[in-house]
């Protein structure tokens, strides 16, 4: 009989994104939030999320700057770059 594996053992959910990763797809940022990714997708679209970053045909979210965006209370993504430049 096989043990439970422990918590720290234990594989996360594809969607959800590791620590080390610099770069979030709209999936991965919106596990973090804990919202859906067709909400997150809309929220980028109306402006309301920090710039993406694009490489090709991918669209990318800098792990750092969603979890500083979270700290700062959400704020629409022209006030964070007014933020950002303080």
């Amino acid at each position: 009989i096989e043990a439970e594996p422990e918590a720290a053992e234990m594989e996360t959910p594809a969607s959800m994104p590791d620590d080390r990763q610099l770069l979030l797809d709209a999936r991965q940022v919106a596990a973090l939030i804990v919202i859906g990714r067709t909400m997150w997708l809309s929220l980028s679209s109306a402006g309301k999320t920090p710039n993406p970053v694009r490489l090709g045909r991918l669209v990318r979210w800098r792990r750092e700057e969603i979890e500083r965006w979270i700290a700062a209370g959400c704020p629409s993504r022209s006030t964070w770059v007014l933020m950002r430049k303080k």
